[in-house]
C-alpha cells in the first residue's frame, strides 16, 4: 500500500451508474432472501447515478507518556472513498440526510465544501499532515467507504465505516444503509413502509421463528433470549428482490462484538401475519391491496 496523501477528485472518469465500478465488501453485502431475478424490466427507470470521492490524511503525532512511553510517537490515518449522487439525483432533503451519515448532520450538501472542512478540521486536531506514516508500527485510523447500487427504482447507499485507538483491545467497525426512490429521489424511511410500533414485536418473532435469522438467534446476549420484543433499529435494506426488510444491528447491540453486525430477515409476506404495510409498500413489493 502506497502512503502518499490521496487529493481529493471528483473527475468524470469516475462517474458511474449506481452498483457498477465499485462492489460493496463481503461483509457489507445484503444477502438476499430469494435467488430469482425481479420479475420487472429495468429499462424504462430512470439511471441512478453517482461518482466517487476519495481523500486521505496521514499524520504523525507525538505525545509523550510516562507510563506508555512505547506510544510517545504514533501515526494517524484518516480516510475515506464514498459514492456522491449526481446533480438531479436525490432532493437537497435526500442529500442533507445522506451527508449526514458521511460527515455529520451540519456538513454542507456541496461535496467540495464538506470535504474540504473535513481536511480543515482533521488537520486542526493532529496538526500538520506527512506524505505517509510507518505502518509496521501500531497506529490509529479511521476509514469510511461507500457503494451504491440500483435494484430498478431503488438505489441503496452501503457505507462502511472502521476504526481503532492505539491501545484499544480491538477496533471498530459499523455499517449503515440508506435507500433512495430513484423516481422520487427521497430516501425510504421504515416508517414510509411499515407501521413500527409492532416492528419489535415483529423482530423478536422473526428471530425466533425463522430459520434464516437461526445465527443471530444463537448469539443474542441472555437478556434478548425468548424475549416478546426486540429493541428496534432504523438501519435496514431492502433486499434486491424485493422478498424481505432486513433490520441491522451495530456491534454489541444485541449480540457479543465476536458475533459481529447483525441482519435480521423479515421476509415480506411473513411480515404481513404481524405489521400493516403501508400502500406505498404495498405497491413497492408487489402486493395486492
Amino acid at each position: 500500500m502506497k502512503h502518499t496523501i490521496l487529493p481529493l477528485f471528483i473527475a468524470a472518469a469516475l462517474m458511474t451508474a449506481c452498483g457498477g465500478k465499485n462492489k460493496p465488501s463481503e461483509e457489507a453485502k445484503p444477502q438476499d432472501s430469494l435467488q430469482e431475478p425481479l420479475m420487472e424490466s429495468v429499462s424504462m427507470v430512470k439511471e441512478f447515478r453517482t461518482f466517487t470521492v476519495s481523500d486521505c490524511l496521514c499524520f504523525v503525532v507525538n505525545e509523550p507518556d510516562p507510563f506508555e512511553p512505547e506510544y510517545a510517537t504514533t501515526g494517524v490515518k484518516d480516510e475515506f472513498s464514498i459514492a456522491w449522487p449526481e446533480d438531479g439525483m436525490m432532493s437537497d432533503r435526500a442529500m442533507k440526510e445522506l451527508m449526514s451519515h458521511y460527515f455529520g448532520p451540519d456538513a454542507s450538501i456541496d461535496i467540495k465544501r464538506a470535504v474540504n472542512n473535513w481536511r480543515q478540521k482533521t488537520i486542526a486536531e493532529y496538526g500538520n499532515p506527512v506524505k505517509k506514516i510507518d505502518e509496521n508500527r501500531s497506529f490509529s485510523y479511521s476509514e469510511m467507504n461507500s457503494t451504491c447500487r440500483q435494484d430498478s427504482n431503488l438505489a441503496t447507499f452501503i457505507i462502511n465505516y472502521g476504526n481503532y485507538n492505539i491501545g484499544a483491545a480491538h477496533g471498530m467497525y459499523a455499517l449503515q444503509y440508506v435507500t433512495v426512490d430513484v423516481e422520487t429521489g427521497d430516501i425510504i424511511h421504515l416508517q414510509d413502509l411499515i407501521d413500527t410500533t409492532r416492528l419489535g414485536y415483529a423482530v423478536a418473532r422473526a428471530i425466533q421463528d425463522l430459520d434464516v435469522n437461526s445465527d443471530t438467534r444463537d448469539c443474542l446476549f441472555d437478556e434478548y433470549q425468548n424475549v416478546n420484543v426486540m429493541p428496534v433499529n432504523p438501519n435496514f435494506f431492502i433486499d434486491s428482490t424485493r422478498s424481505s426488510i432486513n433490520v441491522v444491528y451495530d456491534l454489541y447491540e444485541i449480540t457479543p462484538y465476536c458475533c459481529g453486525i447483525q441482519t435480521v430477515s423479515l421476509p415480506v409476506r411473513w411480515l404481513t401475519r404481524y405489521i400493516t404495510l403501508t400502500p406505498y409498500a404495498k405497491r413497492l413489493f408487489g402486493l395486492a391491496n
